[in-house]
């Protein structure tokens, strides 16, 4: 599996639930909204510290935009 697209889909699927657009997210991570498109493509790396950043504004643990859908337990 690629990991970017995987990374970038979770990305997606916790930002699309919240009912954040890219631009919002990105703002909120300091981040670019063409550049967080391109990593929701799975197009570009993101750094851990940028991740990190991501993950509290979706209010999830990092681990889980690492993890396949099948693979996440609901806390």
């Amino acid at each position: 599996m690629n990991v970017r697209k995987l990374v970038g889909g979770n990305i997606r699927r916790y930002r699309t639930a919240i009912g954040y657009t890219q631009e919002k997210l990105a703002v909120r991570s300091d981040l670019t909204p063409e550049f967080l498109g391109c990593v929701e493509r799975g197009v570009n790396n993101i750094s851990i510290d940028a991740l990190a950043r991501v993950a509290k504004v979706l209010g999830v643990p990092i681990h889980k935009l690492l993890l396949p859908p099948e693979e996440q337990k609901e806390d």
